[in-house]
């Protein structure tokens, strides 16, 4: 068997120096595009709207109804 010397601290550290430099030369391939969370609120917030308005009307609704049956019943 023959033996190998192994590489100091200093063979280590530029090795992996020069390996983190090469990871970093194109950094813009790497970084995602950025998302339109502004439409996405605006969807939310209608979303909303339109839910509310729904609720509110159903209840309205059930309400008017429930005072025609009490009204009918006397």
């Amino acid at each position: 068997m023959e033996s190998q010397q192994l590489p100091t601290q200093s063979e280590v550290l530029k090795d992996e120096i020069l390996a983190g430099s090469e990871c970093t030369n194109n950094p813009t391939e790497e970084v995602p595009e950025p998302h339109d969370h502004g439409k996405n609120l605006i969807r939310h917030s209608q979303m909303r709207l339109m839910a509310n308005s729904l609720i509110l009307r159903v209840y309205d609704v059930l309400m008017t109804h429930r005072q025609c049956q009490l009204i009918s019943a006397l």
